[in-house]
């Protein structure tokens, strides 16, 4: 799990958390959701199917007949059918990761290792199915995810969000105590100087951070957080695109004296900025997707060309990923830094 992946910006996904919450415009059509619940009802058929397991009484049910009268008298488990069908040993067709709903945040600490076996450098986005920074996953988990990526420099870590303020709370609370607190939970094997604090200078050089955006409203909301953020890269994920989007403040950085874009002040008198490394855009492309006019991406491409950022074009509204959007200017437009 995680070796792969169609995400055409990265190339492998990590996911030491899975499920999550909608909380904007965004979610609606979330592809995570639609799969994690897809096999989550395969799970729950099989065990419906051996729903004689489940019985309770002397008469041991065979098939579908009578499943309605005994989950009235026995009850629903409180860890869903799936999960007591497994207890039971019925043999499911998923892994125990699909015996909950996407709704129901999940830690997976035996994928905390994963990136320590991949010796071969990758770009690996972090949580695909899930938010690292959702509100279920405790500060403790978080710095075990952290602790590996520092662990494997060889690796670039994406960590996207649509939970910015968590996400600077906790960066700031690591970054004043050197996160030693994932002393005790990572494996001991490793020699001491490891964890002193000049190994945990923030920001972690392989740890690029960013949020998802899909309107002005969000962008006007997420992204000066993030830039108020310690990065050693930060990117912004247009992804769906659901209306034209100016992100020109924030790809130009803000010049801390005069409270505005650098675009506007004399660079050789103003001091250092922060500002966005990347922008991501892209189009929904499942069942119900919404339309995305190719003005809009066209026009941030621009954007980004004058700030000299780079723009990773993903794909249009409606298509598939990977196939052609017929339109030369966006078709090429691959650009991620390193």
């Amino acid at each position: 799990m995680g070796d792969k992946t169609r995400i055409s910006w990265a190339d492998a996904t990590w996911n030491p958390v899975v499920g999550c919450a909608r909380i904007s415009e965004g979610c609606k059509n979330c592809y995570a959701l639609k799969l994690q619940n897809r096999r989550y009802k395969a799970n729950t058929k099989q065990a419906v199917a051996f729903a004689g397991l489940l019985e309770q009484g002397e008469r041991k049910l065979r098939s579908y007949e009578g499943w309605a009268d005994n989950v009235r008298r026995v009850g629903s488990p409180p860890g869903g059918w799936a999960a007591r069908a497994r207890e039971l040993g019925v043999r499911m067709p998923l892994p125990a990761q699909y015996d909950q709903p996407f709704s129901q945040v999940q830690l997976l600490p035996d994928r905390l290792d994963q990136p320590l076996h991949w010796r071969n450098p990758r770009r690996i986005f972090v949580c695909s199915m899930s938010d690292l920074f959702h509100e279920a996953v405790p500060d403790e988990f978080i710095d075990q995810v952290f602790a590996r990526m520092r662990a494997t420099r060889q690796h670039t870590f994406l960590v996207l969000t649509k939970r910015p303020e968590r996400m600077r709370g906790y960066i700031g609370t690591a970054a004043g105590e050197t996160s030693m607190r994932v002393r005790h939970m990572f494996p001991s094997t490793l020699p001491k100087h490891w964890y002193h604090a000049d190994n945990w200078r923030w920001p972690l050089s392989n740890v690029h951070l960013g949020v998802s955006v899909e309107n002005q409203h969000w962008a006007d909301i997420r992204t000066p957080i993030l830039l108020d953020i310690p990065a050693a890269k930060r990117f912004v994920s247009v992804e769906p695109m659901l209306e034209a989007i100016n992100l020109r403040r924030a790809l130009w950085g803000i010049c801390p004296v005069h409270d505005g874009p650098s675009l506007s002040c004399n660079h050789g008198q103003c001091p250092a900025t922060t500002r966005i490394d990347a922008v991501i855009c892209g189009g929904e492309s499942g069942p119900g997707y919404r339309p995305m006019d190719p003005a809009w991406a066209r026009d941030l491409r621009e954007q980004c060309r004058a700030a000299g950022v780079s723009f990773f074009m993903k794909q249009r509204a409606a298509l598939r990923p990977g196939v052609p959007m017929g339109d030369p200017i966006l078709d090429n437009c691959k650009e991620f830094p390193a």
